[in-house]
């Protein structure tokens, strides 16, 4: 079974857009989006082999207020996709995306910090692990010649190391790697300095 988080919201756009900010973050996991209800629940309710196991799920407010009966069911977490306006229901943790995309990260963040986990922590063995120190390092909020001095190294060689990274996870801001070093295990969430 794959594990997959759904995205559920009727402008299949949005839904898309939202699954390329994400992506980077979930690379283990398959992000699939719905543009209705009925889709997202025939894939929960399938029996089939090929089923996948959905972590979490990211549902659009409207369709989240006409089956929220549905979605509190299921055990996943759920959260309510709005565009900056505040949603009544508590049950839900309210997700903006009308924000840019450090913005996101940094909800990414609190959800981390609220209890939001990915299904396995991974390192994923494309970073070496002087990458990895700087990596984590760098999601530290320390800058490079705070992150020379440490890892007593020039400051030129954790310019490369950076560039190695970015390069590697297609990840450029320091919000999105971030993000990345703390859902994919690189260091945790009371670690950071935001």
């Amino acid at each position: 079974m794959r594990s997959a988080i759904g995205i559920v919201h009727p402008s299949y756009v949005a839904g898309i857009g939202l699954r390329e900010v994400l992506r980077p973050l979930f690379e283990q996991t398959e992000l699939l989006v719905y543009d209705s209800f009925e889709a997202c629940r025939r894939d929960i309710e399938s029996t089939s082999g090929n089923r996948p196991y959905f972590v979490h799920f990211f549902v659009e407010e409207r369709i989240l207020q006409h089956h929220a009966g549905f979605f509190l069911a299921l055990p996943q977490l759920v959260y309510a996709l709005t565009e900056g306006k505040v949603f009544s229901d508590r049950r839900f943790p309210p997700f903006n995306i009308a924000l840019g995309e450090d913005a996101v990260y940094q909800q990414l963040l609190g959800l981390q910090k609220g209890g939001i986990t990915r299904p396995t922590t991974i390192k994923d063995g494309r970073l070496s692990d002087r990458e990895a120190d700087v990596l984590r390092l760098v999601a530290q909020g320390h800058i490079n010649k705070e992150i020379a001095d440490m890892l007593c190294i020039s400051i030129s060689t954790v310019i490369t190391h950076r560039q190695n990274i970015t390069r590697k996870l297609g990840i450029k801001s320091v919000a999105a790697l971030t993000v990345y070093a703390v859902m994919n295990g690189y260091v945790n969430y009371a670690d950071i300095t935001l």
